[in-house]
């Protein structure tokens, strides 16, 4: 099976502020999601990022990213195992982020042999 990342791009125009109940209602739906994959054996890992970072250009030069100018942030990624695109995609379906009208990038592992 290939795999495959899931990168989670969160609209930073829309807000988020979700009460307690809210918040739990959601880490629920994740759990289930991920619980799912992990039954199948399709869950490699998945994590949230933090929402500030540093750049390093190829001159060396490190600056705060991301841009503040950018309408999109990364927020996480999932990575798991499909048979083809297709079914990755049928997969990511059912994947939370989804409802909170965010989107996901998924794009197939390379394999290279060190």
């Amino acid at each position: 099976m290939n795999q495959y990342l899931l990168i989670y791009r969160n609209d930073v125009s829309q807000e988020f502020n979700p009460s307690p109940e809210q918040m739990q209602a959601i880490m629920e739906q994740w759990g289930a999601w991920h619980e799912d994959l992990a039954k199948e054996d399709r869950l490699v890992a998945s994590e949230a990022l933090q929402t500030t970072g540093k750049i390093l250009a190829p001159d060396n030069v490190v600056t705060d990213g991301p841009y503040v100018e950018a309408k999109e942030l990364v927020g996480g990624f999932t990575l798991i195992k499909a048979e083809s695109m297709d079914k990755a995609i049928e997969l990511s379906k059912g994947c939370p982020i989804l409802a909170s009208g965010d989107k996901i990038e998924i794009r197939e592992v390379m394999k290279f042999e060190f």
